[in-house]
């Protein structure tokens, strides 16, 4: 049997997995983030995955969205299946303020390049599926309810994929932005002790960034590791001191892409933390790598690391 490689690429504040059955050196895109094709079209490459069946987009954010058809048209017939994405949600992203011109151009040109993919294009809800080797995928969310929501309330994230991946009786999880409330929804078919790509880049879910919500969260997902795609320069605060609370609680492994200030106590300029990080999946289980040489020893030096 041959082994399946899901690499959780380091694409800064923003998100892309890829996914890949070496024995039919075929793969799935997950999310890509804008300015960032190279860094997904590298780890396809350096993978030896020869094809790509398949690429869903999580939702419209361009952490997640914008990379993904770069990343298509640059493979050009190596990209031989269908495109996974929730159009109306784009109808959610705000365009306003003074970029309104230069972002309204973004969306058209996006659905004028979708449009370059006739018959491929599918919607990216729950029950989507498909399989490559012994490597399978499952999109566990959104319900066009929830599609719908995105677009009513102005919030693309409430219209998040998340999708399942398995292999040799393991999974991964990837969460996109997912709100609490969708993965209360589907709790009943997230597996034991996935690997779980965590939504929002370890920020809020849902809204909300209470301690009690992320502890909901891993009750719900129960992971045997958790992966954070954070930028070591970003605004926001990720990962947030109620993720990782929640986490040390759980006790499931942390990795995160990059360091923030926010992941080492006391503050802390950003740097680089595990990289690219690859869950190699076989028949006797799964085997997660990360880029970064002596990573553990690194993290140790630092002292005060909130991922210890």
């Amino acid at each position: 049997m041959s082994d399946v490689i899901i690499s959780f690429v380091d694409v800064g504040q923003g998100d892309c997995t890829v996914a890949i059955d070496t024995s039919t050196a075929t793969g799935i895109l997950i999310d890509c983030a804008a300015g960032q094709h190279r860094a997904a079209i590298s780890e396809i490459e350096a993978q030896s995955c020869i094809f790509l069946g398949a690429a869903i987009i999580s939702h419209t954010h361009a952490d997640h969205s914008g990379g993904v058809l770069d990343v298509l048209e640059e493979l050009e017939d190596r990209f031989y299946g269908e495109i996974f994405v929730n159009h109306e949600s784009f109808l959610a992203t705000p365009v306003a303020g003074p970029d309104r011109g230069v972002a309204g151009k973004r969306l058209r040109a996006m659905f004028h390049r979708l449009r370059e993919f006739p018959d491929r294009v599918k919607p990216a809800e729950e029950g989507s599926t498909g399989s490559f080797g012994e490597l399978s995928w499952r999109i566990l969310a959104p319900k066009h309810d929830e599609v719908l929501e995105a677009v009513a309330t102005g919030d693309p994230n409430c219209a998040s994929a998340v999708v399942l991946v398995a292999a040799h009786q393991n999974f991964v999880l990837v969460g996109g932005d997912t709100p609490l409330k969708t993965w209360e929804r589907i709790a009943g078919q997230v597996p034991v002790g996935a690997v779980c790509r965590w939504p929002h880049h370890g920020g809020g879910v849902g809204g909300t960034n209470s301690v009690e919500a992320q502890e909901q969260l891993f009750a719900i997902t129960r992971p045997s590791a958790v992966v954070v795609s954070v930028g070591a320069g970003n605004t926001y605060g990720h990962p947030s001191s109620a993720f990782f609370q929640a986490r040390k609680e759980n006790g499931a492994r942390l990795l995160c892409t990059q360091v923030t200030s926010a992941c080492i106590r006391g503050g802390g300029a950003g740097r680089a933390c595990a990289g690219s990080i690859r869950v190699s999946i076989t028949p006797s289980g799964n085997l997660v790598t990360v880029d970064a040489k002596d990573h553990p020893a690194t993290i140790e030096a630092w002292g005060a690391a909130q991922c210890k």
